[in-house]
């Protein structure tokens, strides 16, 4: 037993130094942090135009047509690299008022994906359109029609039509003879 105390230590030891092939470099974790902190920031402040430098060429369009959340504070929670440590995705905490029912407005913590990757050499916020169309209920189908801010569905359409035509993208009008309820209206 007493011989193999030593041993254990300095394999304990070894391991605890060894350092992580998972973990990027210290300048490329620093600036990311940064980068992230300086963007969010500027959500914080509502001064989304300001960001506007923070956010890759392809992406200007898409940003200012999503939503943006109300963020009253943020947190950076775990990055995961990838492509030799020149994309990230950044789970970040946002606290944001909730409406919830019975209670009303709540400030919350709510997680949500951030995208980033290297551009030009300075990393940059990125949307990610594969990620986007993951779903609770699986992906969306086929590739989403017309320009950036049309959306896929037009809220205009009813219910029934928005469920069964936005997984294949194909616009329809509404038509009330169409609509069906689940269970029969009735009146008191």
């Amino acid at each position: 037993m007493n011989r193999l105390l030593p041993i254990f230590l300095f394999a304990a030891a070894v391991s605890a130094q060894t350092p992580s092939l998972d973990r990027p470099p210290r300048d490329v974790d620093d600036a990311l942090r940064a980068r992230i902190t300086k963007f969010y920031d500027l959500h914080v402040a509502a001064k989304f135009r300001q960001a506007e430098q923070l956010i890759a060429e392809e992406s200007k369009d898409d940003f200012y047509v999503l939503s943006k959340p109300e963020l009253k504070n943020f947190k950076i929670g775990n990055i995961e690299y990838s492509d030799h440590f020149t994309k990230a995705k950044v789970v970040i905490v946002g606290s944001m008022p909730v409406l919830l029912p019975m209670a009303g407005g709540k400030i919350m913590d709510m997680p949500f994906a951030s995208y980033w990757k290297i551009e030009n050499r300075k990393w940059v916020w990125y949307y990610n359109k594969v990620a986007s169309r993951h779903t609770p209920f699986g992906d969306i189908k086929g590739e989403p029609q017309g320009k950036p801010g049309e959306g896929i569905c037009d809220s205009r359409f009813a219910i029934a039509d928005l469920l069964s035509n936005c997984a294949s993208n194909q616009k329809s009008k509404f038509d009330n003879r169409k609509l069906s309820y689940a269970y029969p209206l009735r009146s008191f």
